[in-house]
């Protein structure tokens, strides 16, 4: 049996339900800091016993599932965190930018499009990225609206027949908006 701290709580687990970071690592290939981010972020737990790394073994499939989005997919971890929260929720519309470190939006609506849950759910983007280029490119990877103001993004909500009731958006503390009767991040 071990003793350890797991997001600073005492825990006791047996050594077999646990999986050292290090050895993890080594057989996935993947950097620990990998490993880091994901717990930064809320995704994985991670316990230290004796100033070592350890994951509990209910984790390893998600981490396995966050490996595959991260290279088969090349998705980043914030990327990551993104879609694991529209995975985790209900949402009827996204709105997102183009213009987002490492994971851009066109690549959030081509992930949204392919993935079997998430592909009805509704894509607004709202970017200074205003060229007809930019706007085609936009609508091929699927989204649903292409504006480059807010003016323009509450006329698509109000247009848009998926979005009940949609007046005007209210904006909750943190990234979610709540849109009438559905919600939108």
């Amino acid at each position: 049996m071990r003793y350890g701290f797991l997001n600073e709580k005492i825990i006791t687990m047996p050594e077999e339900n646990m999986i050292s970071a290090n050895e993890c690592c080594l057989h996935y290939n993947i950097e620990l800091s990998f490993i880091n981010h994901l717990s930064d972020y809320g995704l994985i737990e991670l316990a230290f016993i004796k100033q070592q790394q350890f994951i509990p073994a209910d984790q390893l499939q998600q981490l396995e599932k966050f490996i595959r989005m991260h290279y088969d997919l090349n998705i980043n971890v914030e990327g990551i965190e993104a879609i694991t929260h529209l995975e985790n929720e209900t949402f009827e519309l996204v709105l997102t930018d183009v213009e987002m470190p490492r994971m851009n939006g066109f690549e959030l609506t081509e992930y949204i499009r392919a993935h079997p849950t998430l592909s009805n759910v509704a894509v607004l983007i709202l970017t200074s990225l205003a060229s007809d280029a930019d706007r085609r490119r936009g609508m091929d990877v699927g989204a649903d609206g292409y504006v480059s103001t807010l003016r323009e993004a509450l006329e698509q909500l109000k247009a848009h027949p998926d979005i009940p009731a949609a007046t005007a958006p209210k904006v909750d503390a943190g990234t979610q908006t709540s849109i009438g009767q559905g919600r939108a991040l």
